[in-house]
């Protein structure tokens, strides 16, 4: 069986820079295409990947991004990293209205979002492997979530 992991993160609207000042230090900076911008300066590529991604995801929370944007997110981050995936949406016009949404990851991995509870879920076969209330939901649970789904392969 072939392994998946989810090793590139990105984000719609947003080019991250990773440049390496010397041997394993990095400076990183996410610019969004409306000018702005997060810069993390010193930091192991791992801690960086972690804090640019969870002040990215602050970021964007902050902004009341819906939730038609945060499909996108996990969409692309399946495709960007060459993860076979389905997704049943409940809506057609889903890009004006809120809708529910699970994303098949590989067999009997499921990411879900149930529009009703407001709620993100991560379960395999009937096993809740994540749950978290959106209006609960920050940057950290991001990459936490991101960190269950590549355990789980």
């Amino acid at each position: 069986m072939k392994r998946y992991r989810i090793n590139q993160i990105e984000f719609p609207d947003w080019k991250i820079k990773y440049d390496e000042k010397r041997m394993g230090w990095y400076n990183i900076n996410g610019v969004r295409t409306t000018g702005n911008i997060i810069g993390i300066d010193g930091t192991s590529y791992d801690d960086g990947i972690k804090r640019i991604s969870t002040d990215i995801v602050n970021f964007e929370l902050a902004q009341s991004r819906t939730i038609s944007y945060w499909n996108k997110v996990f969409l692309n981050l399946l495709e960007l990293n060459k993860i076979p995936f389905s997704c049943n949406k409940t809506s057609e016009n889903y890009e004006k209205e809120v809708f529910s949404w699970s994303i098949e990851i590989l067999e009997c991995i499921y990411l879900n979002f149930d529009s009703n509870d407001s709620e993100i879920q991560l379960m395999q076969n009937s096993e809740l492997l994540f749950s978290k209330k959106w209006n609960e939901f920050v940057g950290n649970d991001f990459y936490d979530l991101i960190m269950k789904i590549n355990f789980r392969f």
